[in-house]
């Protein structure tokens, strides 16, 4: 799945690209029920804005890769005492894609600076 914060907090809402990608066995739905009690959702509230069924796929490798491949542009903020670690400054079509090409298969790096996707044959 992937998120957007619904924060008022400036040091979050000045993040125009900021997105949660995560996996969850529950339904999304029941995943961010209480989610402005939790530092892994900012202490707000969130938005859904895409989600997948994954199949024929390790849905954790898939979440790892797909973390590997943010790790540069992974949200540095404390919350409380705690540190999310899966919130990203990244382009939503940038993570559609990079979904897709992971799910069938592709090596992909990402390249910050350009802010594109980079396939590697």
């Amino acid at each position: 799945y992937v998120l957007k914060s619904k924060s008022t907090d400036p040091d979050i809402t000045k993040y125009k690209n900021l997105y949660k990608i995560g996996f969850t066995t529950q339904t999304v739905e029941e995943r961010i029920a209480n989610a402005k009690k939790q530092a892994t959702y900012l202490y707000a509230d969130v938005e859904i804005v895409a989600t997948w069924k994954v199949y024929n796929v390790k849905s954790v490798a898939l979440e790892t890769a797909i973390h590997h491949l943010f790790d540069k542009v992974q949200l540095q903020l404390t919350a409380g005492e705690y540190t999310p670690k899966e919130w990203y400054v990244v382009p939503l079509d940038i993570i559609d894609e990079a979904i897709t090409l992971l799910m069938s298969g592709k090596k992909v790096a990402y390249d910050d600076t350009l802010q594109q996707l980079i396939t590697e044959e």
